[in-house]
């Protein structure tokens, strides 16, 4: 197999006409996650791989394979010098919200909130604001969880998205913010964000903030100007 990418949390590779990819860890509601997400958002005619099959080597490894597609890396640069392709952006986020999800579903609180304010730690200024904001927010539309560029790319001109690994029932609104977190305020003029969704692509701003330190990604000077960008006084 070729390998595509690596992380701490999987590794990638292409086998001939499947993409592979292998969690680090045994986490089996992880994978189960991700490949019921990939699916459903496959089945509403979202373009993203087809999910094929888990396989499961039990306390030893889990692989998700997925249909191999000839996808073109993006960056946040193509976006801001294409209006059309950030259009197709704001477009696909608007569709993944139309997803039917299961009402039932508690990720948000019972593990994305908990991460975030592990992440809210990291940081060396008061971030009370932020929790208690993000406490608030209420679970009522499927959410990718991680729209940034590097989840998405192009295939004969049509944007696709990957990595479902936190599908889940979130706040309207989010996976927007999140995107626009991911760049400095002001250079796509917010894209006509609501003032609740400007909120939150400020918390998410620091959110990957803390997320970078408490990794030690190189990125961290770069996330520190997008949250400055967006900083603001409540």
């Amino acid at each position: 197999m070729e390998l595509i990418r690596k992380s701490n949390w999987s590794c990638a590779y292409r086998d001939g006409d499947e993409f592979v990819k292998q969690l680090n860890f045994w986490v089996p509601e992880a994978a189960e996650r991700e490949a019921k997400a990939s699916d459903t958002a496959y089945g509403y005619g979202i373009l993203t791989p087809k999910y094929i099959s888990t396989e499961i080597v039990p306390d030893v490894s889990l692989c998700l394979r997925y249909e191999y597609l000839p996808i073109k890396k993006l960056s946040n640069e193509d976006v801001l010098s294409d209006s059309k392709l950030l259009s197709q952006v704001i477009e696909l986020l608007d569709k993944l919200s139309e997803i039917k999800w299961d009402n039932s579903d508690t990720y948000w609180d019972s593990f994305l909130v908990k991460e975030f304010d592990y992440e809210f730690s990291f940081l060396n200024f008061n971030t009370q604001k932020y929790s208690d904001f993000i406490h608030s927010l209420i679970p009522s539309v499927f959410i990718h969880g991680d729209c940034s560029i590097y989840n998405m790319g192009l295939l004969d001109n049509h944007l696709v998205i990957f990595d479902f690994q936190h599908g889940s029932l979130g706040p309207e609104g989010w996976d927007k913010a999140y995107f626009m977190a991911t760049i400095k305020r002001n250079t796509i003029s917010n894209y006509c964000l609501s003032d609740r969704e400007q909120r939150m692509a400020e918390l998410i701003a620091a959110i990957r903030l803390g997320r970078a330190i408490k990794k030690n990604l190189k990125e961290i000077p770069i996330r520190r100007e997008i949250y400055e960008s967006w900083k603001s006084i409540w």
